[in-house]
């Protein structure tokens, strides 16, 4: 494919309105063994009624509950047992619902979001529950930790006034409670009607395919009166307002500065200048990279996401000490460099080149695709906008982005600040923060009227589910297998996208400590970023005892990335080097129980070498598990310049010439002179299953993880792969997901697998319980491991696992980067990577015994070791083993 086709080829979407109003946009998707479906509706949180605030978000979770063909649980059991995936979100203008499924289950995707459509059903108990979801939705994440809230909802009541606009979406638990049955079924009728609404498929099916599909689930749908929307209109701040909250807690000065965006239906151009300038505002631009800012970002939820008004969010830290004033320094220095005229048009050129290949690398997958376009539509009524974006950002000038730095440079702004004190809750905020929040006469309703459900009925009552087809099969379009001095190339043609994504594995050397190797990550992947003629972009993370770097090219870049390569193996670490990336990690907030699993890490790597768990119950007693203390700079160039590409493995994705590319980067590769780091080694089982405790308290999950060698076997690898589904690969009939429903009302992450340590195969049982379950759970997961050998996957259990595997495969191929990873993974663990495209089929003919037989071997006759890290009381979970054996 022309690389000027590569995106052009991606059709404008064909448009259809049914009789009954429902508009239709089909995305052709030629060859795609999967499907999307989403349905968008236009109504969000800034439809909700005074009183009723929090409304959208609760319905929105009802709508899974269950309708007249599809009862309760119908619809994610079926869905889940395909390998199918779905969802639905929130936002201020729309709600959407979307499904991802193999291909063969289109019509499957389309007639469950038919039949809710048409007949859902409405039942106090699932009212009860999902109000129960939704409080502890916003308890993770308003109430959970110090900065819940910011910048969003907390940021629109500081930077509007009308209700609409300023009122939070999450609304309030307490006045929720007072919801009914009955009014959950005049919203439905009110806004789910088909004139209201958008759907869109994505798939290998043609328009004229698609429209008698969607007409046979869709048609007989009864057309209602297509409500109006909300008057959001206001004008623009008269001055700048500030808004101070002081929560227990906080560590450094949070701000978050609003201000109000161009209207994107009127002024496209302007509102796409300020997409143009928050990326420049961000940290992760590298033209004149700004102090003191986290992040800047059009929309709470992203770009062309909301009618107008909208907001540009640019949130900060700063000094407590020293006040917001000083923390918003940053951002005023940066506005007044780019209204000066500052930006040339290389460094445009750059910026808007980045942001093309970010819209490239996400819109080639069918589910982003069907989304993004319906949403277009919905708002605005031009889905096509998806296909335009890319070329309406090339025709902005450096002009344009100066007159939007100057633009806001004037503005009046809003500023919400996060600082440390004992406010024991946040304060109303919005229209009603000085008399609290409206419960409205609909919450003084009599409970005894939530007594009844509401269900739709039909002439025709319950239809059955379509049947599906056969399944697809997917296949790369060339692929390159060779390998030279060690080193291994993997290159596939892939030319959805004009990118070309890159996967580089490379051994550490044996005494890098973790500090030491995550501050080698980072150099490395500030390396290939910053490479001028690449233009690209990429992490780096440490995965075991290997450096992973994740980058992502345009495919014009194919003639100048063997120099990068070689820079980025070759050349030492300096000092400048080494001080910015401690400096870049230390400035990114940790992730909420990223100690935890540090620690967990780190644990598990001394055991498998065969060192004895470390003793006491906190992080003190395992100082190499700090990310990034003070390494020594002399210590990191020592190691950079033992880093070897014997044993590397580059990977290889897009719109390429597998063969010439291959033999690019293995003359980059092979010709590595330098000592080679560590080789392979093996894992050092301990006589018995064994386990070691960690006490840490903190924020977040527990972790847990039993782990242990991988036996060889003489079984094929379905099988195994097969016996790790049955026992935790993640399908609700798994035996680790039941488990973690079973005492949860919400249950926890629960999940098994294999891949490699040290060089070494293992199996593991991994899970994220919360902590006063944690004790219990590692306990139920090891007799799980240890129950195999006397309860071994019956034939249900392994056809419900292959049925599951098979779909969840077909995702490998959604985008380039996803068959890249994928790709990765297989090939690490000892499989040929031209086999991948036949394992689906491969999973569909292996006997249900040979399954059980696999399970066995790898999960009963082979000594387990347990970490778990948490707030627990090592005294009650180590006695774990002990009343294991006295059983």
């Amino acid at each position: 494919m022309d690389r000027v086709t590569a995106r052009d080829g991606k059709l404008k979407p064909a448009k259809f309105t049914l009789p009954n109003g429902l508009r239709l946009l089909v995305l052709p998707e030629p060859g795609s063994p999967r499907a999307a479906v989403t349905v968008h509706y236009r109504v969000g949180f800034r439809s909700e009624p005074r009183g009723r605030e929090g409304m959208a978000h609760l319905f929105e979770h009802l709508m899974f509950r269950g309708s007249e063909s599809l009862p309760s649980g119908g619809y994610f059991r079926d869905l889940a047992a395909i390998g199918g995936h779905a969802n639905g979100t929130t936002h201020q203008d729309y709600t959407d619902y979307y499904q991802v499924v193999p291909a063969n289950a289109l019509e499957r995707a389309l007639f469950s979001e038919a039949d809710r459509m048409r007949a859902p059903c409405f039942a106090p108990e699932s009212l009860a529950e999902q109000l129960r979801a939704v409080e502890e939705e916003i308890r993770h994440a308003v109430h959970g930790h110090a900065y819940g809230g910011f910048p969003w909802p907390l940021l629109p009541g500081v930077l509007f006034d009308t209700f609409p606009n300023a009122h939070d979406g999450y609304g309030d638990v307490s006045v929720l409670s007072g919801v009914t049955v009955d009014e959950c079924a005049d919203f439905f009728g009110t806004y789910y009607t088909p004139g209201n609404a958008v759907l869109t498929v994505c798939a290998d099916i043609t328009p004229d395919q698609a429209l008698p599909l969607v007409e046979r689930h869709f048609g007989d749908i009864a057309p209602r009166v297509v409500p109006p929307r909300p008057s959001l209109t206001e004008p623009p701040l008269a001055a700048d307002r500030l808004e101070v909250r002081r929560v227990p807690g906080a560590g450094p000065l949070a701000v978050a500065a609003g201000y109000r965006l161009p209207d994107p239906a009127t002024d496209l151009g302007s509102y796409l200048a300020h997409v143009v300038l928050a990326r420049l505002l961000t940290p992760l631009c590298d033209t004149g990279r700004p102090a003191g800012i986290s992040d800047a970002s059009c929309g709470f939820f992203g770009p062309l996401d909301a009618l107008d008004p909208d907001a540009l969010v640019v949130t900060l830290t700063g000094d407590p000490r020293q006040g917001p004033d000083h923390a918003l320094a940053p951002l005023d220095a940066r506005l007044r460099q780019l209204a000066a005229s500052s930006l040339d048009e290389a460094g445009l050129q750059c910026v808007l080149a980045g942001l093309v290949r970010d819209h490239d690398r996400t819109h080639h997958a069918p589910l982003v695709r069907s989304r993004t376009a319906g949403r277009l539509e919905v708002l605005f009524g031009r889905g096509e906008l998806a296909h335009e974006i890319p070329q309406r950002l090339g025709a902005l000038s450096p002009a344009d982005i100066t007159a939007a730095a100057a633009a806001l440079q004037e503005a009046r702004r809003a500023v919400l600040v996060l600082e440390p004190g004992h406010d024991p809750c946040f304060p109303p905020s919005g229209p009603d923060r000085a008399h609290g929040s409206a419960a409205g006469p609909a919450c003084d309703r009599d409970p005894g009227a939530r007594a009844a459900g509401r269900s739709a009925r039909t002439a025709n009552g319950p239809r059955p589910l379509p049947a599906m087809a056969a399944s697809p099969r997917p296949g790369y379009d060339a692929i390159a297998d060779t390998s030279r001095g060690g080193a291994r190339v993997i290159a596939v043609r892939d030319a959805r996208a004009p990118l070309i994504e890159v996967r580089l594995r490379l051994p550490l050397p044996p005494d890098t400590t973790t500090a030491e190797s995550q501050v080698l990550a980072e150099v490395l992947s500030a390396r290939w970023s910053a490479s001028a003629q690449l233009a690209g972009t990429s992490t780096g993370s440490v995965q075991g005892r290997w450096l992973h770097l994740d980058a992502c090219l345009p495919a014009d870049a194919d003639r100048s990335w063997p120099s990068a390569l070689s820079v980025l193996v070759r050349a030492p670490v300096t000092d400048f080097e080494c001080t910015s990336a401690v400096q870049r990690a230390l400035a990114r907030p940790p992730a909420l129980g990223s100690t935890r699993r540090r620690i967990l890490d780190a644990t598990v790597e001394r055991l498998t070498r065969g060192r004895n768990c470390p003793e006491g119950s906190t992080d003190s007693a395992l100082p190499h598990v700090r990310p990034f203390g003070a390494p020594r700079p002399p210590r990191v160039h020592a190691l950079s310049a033992s880093l070897s590409a014997s044993h590397a493995l580059f990977t290889v994705v897009g719109d390429i010439a597998p063969d010439a590319v291959a033999d690019q980067a293995l003359r980059v590769l092979a010709v590595e002179t330098r000592t080679a780091g560590e080789g392979p080694s093996r894992a050092i089982p301990l006589p018995q299953d064994t386990q070691c405790l960690i006490e840490h308290p903190g924020p977040g999950p527990a972790q847990l993880v039993w782990f242990a060698p991988e036996a060889p076997l003489a079984g094929n690898e379905a099988a195994r792969y097969l016996s790790v589904a049955v026992l935790g690969g993640g399908h609700p009939e798994a035996r680790l997901s039941r488990l973690a429903m079973r005492h949860e009302e919400f249950g926890y992450l629960s999940y098994a697998g294999r891949d490699s340590r040290l060089g070494a195969a293992r199996v593991f049982a991994a899970a994220e319980p919360p902590d006063h379950r944690a004790a219990q759970a590692f306990g139920e997961i090891h007799r799980e491991l240890r129950g195999i050998a006397e309860r071994p996957p019956a034939a249900m259990e392994v056809a419900a696992a292959r049925e599951y595997c098979v779909g969840q495969l077909l995702g490998a191929f959604d985008t380039q980067s996803a068959l890249a990873d994928q790709v990765t993974r297989w090939t690490v663990a000892g499989n040929a990577p031209a086999a991948f495209p036949d394992f689906a089929e491969q999973l569909a003919m292996v006997p249900s015994q040979d399954v059980a037989e696999a399970a066995v071997e790898l999960f009963a006759r082979t000594p387990f070791t347990g970490v778990l890290v948490g707030e627990v009381d090592p005294t009650v979970a180590g006695s774990t083993l002990t009343e294991e054996k006295r059983a």
